[in-house]
């Protein structure tokens, strides 16, 4: 999303990417190479702020999301449509 533009707190995602990074850090020691499914969601009070959005975000279907996301993209980068 970044990369096209989209700022990813428009979206719902956490507005502090290094928050978010510490958090994966934390989901990535429990599970070396793997994020599961869920798991950014599953974070201890530690990681409230980032684990409640990635709740949120979950209860909103993958094909709203990509929508959204393909809405959000700035008219300088292009139209995306969802590929399914």
């Amino acid at each position: 999303a970044v990369m096209m533009g989209i700022d990813p707190a428009d979206l719902g995602f956490p507005d502090d990417q290094y928050r978010v990074a510490a958090a994966a850090d934390a989901v990535l020691a429990a599970s070396p190479g793997v994020l599961p499914d869920g798991g950014l969601a599953a974070l201890p009070e530690e990681f409230e702020d980032v684990a409640s959005r990635f709740r949120r975000l979950a209860d909103v279907p993958r094909a709203t999301r990509i929508a959204r996301m393909c809405e959000a993209v700035p008219a300088s980068a292009g139209t995306y449509e969802p590929d399914h």
